[in-house]
């Protein structure tokens, strides 16, 4: 997602505010929250962030054996890490500022 940096701080801080409203802070989630298909998605959704560079702006942890992974926001990640190059098919948003619209 591009977001102008003049508001990307409000828009991740009341980005973290509704999804604590929505879904808690569980460590393993809430009901309501759907969970990754499969132990492989949900490893596979850990790789990702991991691997991914920047900085996790809130969330960031899984849970395997839940196959639970928390609503994610990663700070500028590297453009060329895989969060980047394929498809995620899970609760991660890749966040860049932007200067200009």
């Amino acid at each position: 997602m591009l977001c102008h940096y003049k508001v990307i701080n409000e828009f991740v801080e009341k980005l973290q505010k509704k999804v604590v409203e929505m879904y808690g802070n569980s460590k393993d989630g809430s009901p309501e929250m759907g969970k990754m298909i499969n132990e492989f998605h949900t490893k596979r959704m850990e790789n990702l962030i991991k691997t991914a560079g920047g900085q996790i702006a809130f969330g960031g942890k899984v849970n395997i054996e839940k196959r639970y992974c928390e609503p994610t926001v990663i700070m500028e990640p590297d453009k060329k890490a895989e969060i980047m190059t394929d498809e995620i098919f899970g609760p991660i948003l890749p966040v860049y500022p932007i200067h200009e619209v």
